[in-house]
């Protein structure tokens, strides 16, 4: 094996099965999958967190940083023997630095469906654009 395949395959194999174990995987601590997006009006932030509902997730905008904490819990029921677990459990944190200043933290939604967390995060400030109408008078 060459320097750089040592070096490279560790590093692969934990980019492709991030979030896969063999065995148990719970009581990790992982990072949920986000995608983060842009609009004139909003910040929209969706992170994939599959068997996560409304309790299992908090959310605290604090200086500028939104910070997205939760737990995830194992799917194996009472008198079941899990024989393989791939879905990833435990607790999880992710922080997102947005620009403090232009930031409507009282505006800040988010809702949770099918395991899919959606984070409206509005801007204030001179970013904004607003479009005045001019009537003519009569």
């Amino acid at each position: 094996m060459s320097y750089i395949a040592t070096w490279v395959d560790p590093f692969l194999k934990d980019l492709f099965q991030r979030g896969r174990t063999e065995g148990s995987s719970e009581g990790r601590s992982y990072l949920p999958p986000a995608d983060i997006l842009d609009t004139s009006e909003a910040w929209e932030i969706v992170l994939d967190m599959p068997g996560v509902n409304q309790k299992g997730v908090s959310l605290e905008l604090s200086e500028g940083v939104l910070s997205v904490t939760g737990t995830s819990d194992p799917v194996a029921q009472a008198g079941t023997t899990p024989v393989r677990t791939e879905r990833v459990t435990g607790t999880f944190r992710r922080r997102f630095g947005l620009d403090g200043a232009r930031v409507d933290a009282a505006g800040v939604k988010a809702s949770i469906k099918d395991g899919v967390l959606r984070i409206r995060v509005p801007k204030a400030g001179p970013s904004k654009t607003h479009r005045i109408d001019v009537r003519e008078e009569q």
